[in-house]
């Protein structure tokens, strides 16, 4: 490939801190969003409603199914309603009656997690705009706490509600107590091994999220992240206190509310408030961790109260006493009782319908156009004679070069997996949520600078079909006069994305389908001089060799029946081996690390990199581990991958990079 290119490629993600300083002194802004040509159109709208019994319907007559489901539940009716303004793709509904928070991330029963059902039964995307949720309830054993403050005989759980046993005649459980519970919500106090879900973790524990633990802050901040769409909200809807103040009580009540003792009802009035309050906290707490305002508290406490709807005031109640049926006669279910009925939740859906009009705005439609490559559609910059320089590095992709002499470039690679995170990890760098038409997530960041600050990048990351591309605008230094960095990002501005028509993202062979052999993992490597801590090993056919280093690998091949990039000879002749004797003096080599895989230049033959490590002996079936790297020896070749699953194939038959 032309040396001019493989420039283009590494200048890739750096150079920010010069763009930074030009976009500063131009006043420039991310954009959130494309403007749309016609006012009122708008991308499709995905909404999932999620929670425990306060969100499934539970208390409302005529709900369904072990989750107490009902249309009526404020989610669904929400969504009903906006949906005369507004067009949704998909509305998913996966509240379920007894659940907690890490239900949502973590599977209970044959429906998977909360999040797996609505993706793989109720065929929801894998991000979505909006979600509504209340949990937390459960989280501190509320539903017990209630039973136990009943003053009627109950024994054991709901289902004995009508059976005699001993009389309670007041909550046993602390105030204190419960208040700790709360608090371990937001700060847990403890770290565990098991799962609330289960009944194998106390109310002290951490949560399980599923990929880590952590607390209710960590859950909302992990829903944005990792299920939200670019601009998508999170909505966490309160609980409403149950019986009102004792001063509204009609004074022909005088002992208690629905068996629910005076002082008992202000005891539990007191919790709900303090609930509501750290409820609140997280969600803020949370916002502030992600940088911008992506949760939002919807206040059904404060709105029952305003309406004075709670059991035993002056108005309507919107939740039920005492109940024994879903409102069908013989179908038995208790748990019923003390929860949101129909008026409830109709009043929690308006609530709910003013918070998303104020707080979440449709993604316009995107015109896309210009030129189509692999499924990325864009237009190029008006500056300049842009033609097409390669194909993508470590994916398919494509780079145009603004004339051809300049290194001035816009382009993109397409690579295997959801990495987004992962980059910008690596990177260490901050980002803007952008809109690209066609992508689940897209996020626009200045790559770190170079030490040699020789030109200005900007990058998007794209995440749609099961691949993340990776576009980037790029002007040379000394080609500033000519290009603009505000034309450069046309091309950024332009991006959308045809799922349907990007490339399947590449995977590697099963390890597993070659023969079973030993796990070397080497802890105490030999040391170069130079590169440091090093492992080498040869195939057992010699035909194949590789070194690993702390952070990358590289690996050569002698013989293979497969064809050569183009322009492969002619940029590793380095002016000094013509490309017609190239392979006849050195073996082709590609390299990896935590950017991905490619091809690069050899100056030795097989069998003799310059890694001065005593060769590690190996079999075919083998596994060889250093650091970050893992390589499988296989029977005409051997396969690497770094730790981000990005590596090489590298076969007589193959060669295919991840």
């Amino acid at each position: 490939m032309p040396p001019e290119v493989r420039d283009v490629r590494l200048r890739f993600r750096w150079h920010g801190a010069l763009l930074l300083v030009a976009i500063l002194t131009a006043g420039y802004v991310v954009p959130a969003s494309a403007q749309s040509s016609n006012e009122g159109e708008h991308e499709p709208i995905s909404w999932q409603s999620a929670g425990d019994s306060y969100s499934s319907g539970e208390g409302v007559f005529g709900n369904i199914g072990d989750c107490a489901q009902s249309d009526q539940a404020y989610g669904p009716r929400a969504a009903t309603t906006l949906a005369e303004e507004w067009t949704f793709g998909s509305v998913t509904f996966t509240a379920c009656t007894g659940h907690v928070m890490e239900d949502f991330f973590v599977a209970r029963g044959d429906k998977g997690s909360l999040w797996d059902w609505a993706l793989n039964k109720q065929n929801g995307p894998e991000r979505v705009d909006i979600i509504s949720l209340s949990f937390g309830g459960n989280d501190i054993g509320f539903a017990r706490l209630l039973k136990d403050c009943l003053d009627i005989p109950i024994v054991g759980d709901w289902n004995d509600f009508l059976q005699i046993g001993d009389l309670r005649t007041g909550c046993d459980t602390s105030e204190e107590d419960i208040r700790q519970r709360i608090d371990a919500l937001l700060d847990p106090p403890e770290e565990c091994s098991g799962s609330r879900a289960e009944g194998t973790a106390g109310y002290l524990c951490d949560l399980n999220l599923g990929h880590r633990r952590g607390s209710l802050i960590d859950a909302y901040y992990d829903i944005v992240t990792d299920r939200l769409t670019t601009g998508g909200r999170l909505y966490v809807v309160g609980y409403p206190r149950l019986v009102a103040p004792l001063d509204e009580w009609p004074g022909w009540i005088k002992i208690d509310c629905e068996e629910i003792l005076r002082g008992d009802s202000e005891r539990l009035g007191r919790l709900a408030d303090y609930l509501d309050v750290k409820l609140r906290e997280a969600v803020d707490r949370a916002n502030e961790a992600l940088g911008e305002t992506r949760v939002v508290f919807v206040d059904r406490l404060g709105h029952y109260r305003e309406n004075k709807a709670e059991l035993c005031g002056t108005n309507e109640d919107w939740i039920n006493g005492l109940a024994i049926d879903r409102g069908e006669g013989l179908n038995f279910r208790p748990e019923t009782s003390f929860h949101v009925n129909a008026a409830g939740h109709a009043a929690t859906a308006g609530k709910l319908v003013e918070q998303v009009r104020a707080t979440f705005a449709p993604q316009p439609i995107k015109r896309c156009g210009g030129v189509s490559a692999v499924g990325v559609e864009y237009q190029l910059p008006t500056q300049g004679a842009w033609r097409v320089a390669e194909s993508g590095d470590g994916g398919p992709g494509v780079v145009h070069l603004a004339d051809p002499n300049g290194i001035s470039s816009v382009g993109f690679r397409i690579r295997r997996g959801s990495l987004i995170n992962e980059t910008l990890n690596e990177a260490g760098v901050g980002h803007t949520e952008v809109v690209v038409p066609g992508a689940t997530r897209a996020v626009r960041y200045l790559p770190p600078a170079s030490e040699t600050g020789d030109g200005l990048a900007e990058v998007v990351l794209i995440e749609a079909g099961g691949t993340t591309i990776e576009a980037t605008a790029y002007v040379y230094i000394e080609d500033l006069e000519r290009f603009s960095p505000d034309d450069l990002r046309t091309f950024l501005d332009s991006l959308c994305v045809n799922p349907a028509a990007l490339p399947e993202p590449q995977t590697l062979p099963d390890e597993t389908a070659t023969t079973a052999g030993r796990d070397i993992v080497i802890t105490d490597p030999d040391t170069h001089p130079r590169t440091g801590p090093e492992v080498v090993f040869h195939t057992p056919d010699n035909n194949a060799s590789c070194v690993l280093w702390e952070d990358s690998f590289i690996c050569d091949i002698d013989e293979f029946n497969w064809d050569l990039p183009d322009n492969y000879l002619q940029d590793c002749d380095n002016g000094v081996v013509p490309p017609e004797e190239y392979l006849d003096s050195f073996n082709v080599r590609v390299s990896g690390s935590a950017d991905g895989a490619d091809f690069t230049c050899a100056s030795s033959f097989v069998g003799l990199t310059y890694g001065i490590a005593t060769p590690t002996p190996v079999e075919v079936g083998d596994s060889v581990t250093f650091a970050v790297t893992r390589c499988k020896i296989l029977a005409d070749g051997v396969q690497c991958r770094h730790v981000t699953g990005r590596g090489v194939l590298l076969t007589r038959e193959a060669v295919q990079f991840s």
